[in-house]
């Protein structure tokens, strides 16, 4: 009786501990395997809220291989001591969904190296060496590229991307890539020391593996994705991942679609509110209902709100947004810049300044002289005169002066005391002026412009908003300086 006894509960053993472990691995992996999910909402203009996730999404095998190969390479690195960090959108999907973002087709990882600069090709080199010695009987390729590393792996077609990042002066490790400088929205971020101080680091868990992260990774999350991070939104991808997107949302418009180029400049108080929150709302709303591809920023004031415009603008009908910025403030950081495209400066100081700055992080972004041009006819040259020009020379390395000749004034029905000659030899004198140059028509803003590499016309506070289609660079309008003009001036001499 005891056999019968003990062979039953051999048999019910045999028939239930599988069936326990078969219904543990289906449960544990319903994150991961394939499924309907959730909709979610998505926050770009040229996306419908988008539909359910198919049964047999393509996606899902990928994603195995992609976990697989991280996994390989961890193991990699580790027997290498050397440390990988989940970064960019394989970070924001462990943190924020707790597996790789569905439409994502690789993994981003980071490395951060504190060597001499000088030696960065050197290690990334030394690193390839390293990695193929222990790696070759995973059927993965390590090689340089703009990013720092690729890791490849031709039989489950699958790749890492391995973004090196370099320590600078500050103790702020930065990264560069020229190749996604246009089509993503995180090429030029940066991490600090802080981040992945803690020793031993942070970390998230994908797919039952933990992974290195950086620490206070909310502060770091929220500084390349801005405050709603959490909600999923596409807000950059790669050009070769478009057909995952469309695969599971409904394009209204292709992602590439040309779109007519549309200026905003702050070139004034105008966009500014009450609070910092408001204002930088405010003028996020302005940029996507115009569809802004190119701003222009001529006030020191708007220069903190430049990260929050920057990551919620770069969107996939959004790829050529471009900010250009105008410093005059020898106090302004080229941290707070770093997502601008141009910033053109006021003087040699900031230009050195901000040059110096690229070349440390390597960086694409462009530095260049504000070379500015204004107009005016300047009978009896006064205060306010002179004021503009010392206002002007504030915010431009070089300043040039149109002069209304004699013949264009008469056909504004305006006749001047002193001849064109007299009028452009006393503008000339100014210690502000650097060129002068005859002024003959309206229509010719653009040409003078063209011709004297300009990239700022400056007029005066009673032109407001006049000339901001005229020509294709900014326009700053300067108050003029109260109870003086060379009407009233006039008027005086023909009473005396």
């Amino acid at each position: 009786m005891e056999n019968n006894n003990i062979s039953l509960v051999h048999v019910l053993l045999l028939i239930t501990v599988p069936a326990i472990v078969l219904y543990i691995i289906i449960t544990s992996s319903e994150t991961f395997t394939t499924g309907v999910y959730e909709p979610f909402t998505i926050d770009a203009s040229n996306i419908t809220s988008p539909t359910a996730w198919v049964d047999e999404d393509p996606n899902n095998k990928l994603h195995g291989n992609l976990i697989t190969m991280l996994s390989d390479a961890t193991d990699i690195f580790e027997l290498l001591k050397v440390k990988t960090y989940l970064i960019a959108g394989t970070l924001l999907g462990a943190v924020r969904e707790g597996d790789i973002i569905k439409w994502d087709d690789d993994i981003d990882l980071a490395m951060f190296y504190d060597g001499d600069i000088g030696e960065y090709n050197a290690y990334r080199r030394k690193m390839i060496d390293d990695f193929n010695r222990i790696g070759i009987s995973h059927d993965m390729t390590i090689k340089l590229n703009n990013f720092g590393l690729l890791i490849t792996n031709n039989t489950i077609r699958a790749s890492i991307d391995i973004f090196v990042f370099t320590k600078n002066k500050y103790g702020v490790y930065t990264h560069f890539c020229p190749v996604v400088s246009k089509c993503t929205a995180w090429h030029r971020q940066v991490v600090f020391e802080q981040d992945i101080k803690p020793n031993p680091p942070a970390t998230a868990k994908l797919r039952g593996r933990s992974y290195n992260i950086p620490s206070n990774t909310a502060a770091v999350l929220k500084r390349w994705y801005g405050v709603d991070w959490m909600t999923p939104d596409i807000n950059h991808f790669h050009k070769s991942t478009e057909y995952n997107i469309r695969k599971h949302f409904t394009i209204t418009q292709p992602l590439d679609i040309p779109i007519a180029p549309v200026t905003l400049t702050l070139n004034s108080d105008k966009y500014m509110k009450s609070t910092d929150e408001l204002t930088r709302e405010f003028l996020l709303q302005t940029i996507i209902e115009m569809r802004v591809s190119m701003l222009y920023v001529l006030h020191d004031a708007y220069i903190k709100y430049l990260p929050y415009i920057y990551f919620h603008c770069v969107r996939p009908i959004k790829l050529n947004f471009k900010i250009i910025t105008y410093v005059t403030c020898e106090s302004t950081l080229p941290e707070q810049l770093t997502m601008c495209n141009t910033v053109r400066v006021a003087n040699h100081t900031l230009y050195d300044k901000f040059s110096l700055y690229n070349i440390i992080i390597n960086s694409p972004q462009t530095v260049e002289y504000t070379t500015a041009i204004t107009y005016g006819t300047y009978d009896l040259l006064h205060q306010g005169h002179v004021n503009l020009f010392e206002n002007s020379k504030r915010i431009c390395n070089k300043l040039i002066v149109g002069v209304s000749t004699d013949e264009f004034n008469h056909t504004k029905g305006k006749y001047a005391s002193e001849d064109f000659n007299t009028r452009i030899s006393r503008v000339n004198a100014n210690i502000h002026v650097d060129e002068s140059s005859r002024e003959t028509s309206f229509d010719h803003k653009q040409r003078n412009v063209d011709e004297h590499g300009a990239n700022l016309l400056i007029m005066g506070g009673d032109w407001r908003d006049k000339f901001d289609e005229e020509v294709d660079v900014p326009c700053f309008y300067f108050d003029r300086t109260p109870n003086i003009s060379s009407t009233e001036l006039r008027a005086t001499l023909n009473m005396s």
